[in-house]
C-alpha cells in the first residue's frame, strides 16, 4: 500500500506500475509453480519497486508541502521558482526516467525525453509449453528426416 498525496497522481502512477512488475513476475513463473517459486517472484517484484515507491512517496510529501498553506509552503514555493532549468530537468529526469512495460506483450517504441531506466521483470520469459506428441508406430516412418 503506498500512501501518497493525490495531488501528484503518484499513487496512480505507483499503482501501475507496480501491476506491470508483478506481472511480468506472475508470468514468468513455471507452469505449476511451488510456493517456494511463487514467493520468490514476490520478494523479486518487491526488491523492484522499492526504490521507486520510497522516492516517490518522497516526492509526494514534498509536493504536499507546495501546495499547503504554511509559512513552509511559501518557502518552498518561492525556492522551486528559482531553481535553474538544467537542475529541474536532471530532477525530472529522475523522476521521468520509470516506464515500465509489459514484458509478455509487444514493447512500445521509446519516444520519451529521457533515458528510461532498467527495469529487472523486462527480462522475465514466460516458460516455453514442452511438446507432448505421441506418436503411432506407423507414422514414425511417415515423419520427415533431416539430410
Amino acid at each position: 500500500c503506498h500512501k501518497m498525496n493525490p495531488s501528484g497522481g503518484a499513487g496512480a502512477s505507483n499503482a501501475m506500475h507496480d501491476a506491470i512488475a508483478l506481472a511480468n513476475r506472475i508470468n514468468g513463473l513455471p507452469f505449476h509453480p511451488i510456493a517456494s517459486e511463487i514467493e520468490a517472484a514476490f520478494k523479486e517484484y518487491q526488491e523492484e519497486r522499492i526504490g521507486w515507491v520510497e522516492a516517490a512517496f518522497e516526492n509526494s510529501k514534498m509536493m504536499r508541502n507546495m501546495v499547503g498553506q504554511s509559512m513552509s509552503s511559501k518557502i518552498t514555493r518561492t525556492i522551486i521558482k528559482r531553481v535553474p532549468t538544467w537542475l529541474m530537468r536532471k530532477m525530472a529526469s529522475q523522476q521521468y526516467c520509470h516506464r515500465p512495460q509489459v514484458a509478455f506483450l509487444p514493447l512500445i517504441e521509446d519516444k520519451g525525453s529521457f533515458r528510461p531506466a532498467h527495469q529487472p521483470s523486462l527480462s522475465v520469459k514466460a516458460p516455453q509449453e514442452k511438446s507432448t506428441t505421441v506418436f503411432a508406430a506407423n507414422e514414425i516412418d511417415q515423419l520427415p528426416t533431416a539430410v
